[in-house]
């Protein structure tokens, strides 16, 4: 074999394996979508007397880092704790009061959860997935 030959061997051998390594040649399973836990904000202005905030902290006893509108997870059965907040309003100002609970949930691929709470005047405050 003359190095012009070997060469093109190199070429294509490198092209294959190029071709494999981006996925072209293989059937890659398909994973399954996450599901989404939309977290309830507090109603900014309104006037409510009372309102609830829940968000989720941790899934599985690991902790959810940023803090955005939803959290994303994997399908199947998961542990979610969660802050419930109550604000309340009393007198000319507002009092947030702050409890934590876990909840055992069964996601199903690509669906929507959401959170919300029932809070009340004594700043109890439930959370509720639907």
């Amino acid at each position: 074999m003359d190095k012009k030959d070997l060469t093109m061997c190199c070429r294509l051998a490198r092209t294959i394996c190029l071709v494999l390594a981006s996925g072209g040649g293989l059937a890659a399973p398909t994973a399954e979508p996450p599901a989404l836990i939309m977290n309830r904000a507090l109603t900014v202005g309104g006037g409510k007397e009372v309102d609830a905030a829940v968000n989720v902290v941790a899934i599985d006893s690991r902790p959810v880092v940023d803090k955005k509108s939803y959290v994303e997870i994997a399908p199947g059965r998961h542990v979610i704790e969660v802050v419930c907040t109550a604000r309340v309003f009393v007198g000319m100002a507002t009092v947030d009061f702050h409890s934590k609970s876990a909840i055992t949930i069964e996601v199903e691929s690509g669906r929507v959860y959401r959170l919300d709470g029932e809070a009340t005047v004594r700043g109890d405050c439930t959370p509720a997935l639907e």
